[in-house]
């Protein structure tokens, strides 16, 4: 989990392997951050966060992202997730929502 500055305290998951997998997906359909962005009506920087620093959005982002793409993205907490036609244990990391921001 991750604790995320302008998230007023909430806790987030981090999940990597979803954050590669979301990019995978992005960049198989020839869209750029900003359109995923523009699908999911959310501002560039919760796709930038997912992709980049594992950084799991809320619920709701979460379900319109598996609607988008029309498969689930793995998710954090030791659950087995779908990845690349195998199930694989993802492992949950704690550190900063947003790892690119200064000290």
């Amino acid at each position: 989990l991750a604790l995320g500055p302008g998230w007023h305290g909430e806790l987030r998951e981090r999940c990597p392997a979803a954050g590669q997998h979301c990019a995978k997906l992005r960049l198989q359909r020839g869209w750029t951050q900003k359109d995923l962005a523009s699908r999911l009506n959310k501002p560039l920087d919760v796709v930038q966060d997912l992709e980049a620093d594992g950084v799991m959005p809320t619920g709701p982002v979460i379900d319109a992202l598996n609607r988008i793409f029309g498969e689930p993205l793995p998710r954090a907490s030791g659950q087995a997730s779908q990845v690349d036609g195998y199930a694989a244990q993802v492992p949950v990391t704690v550190g900063p929502v947003n790892s690119r921001a200064a000290p």
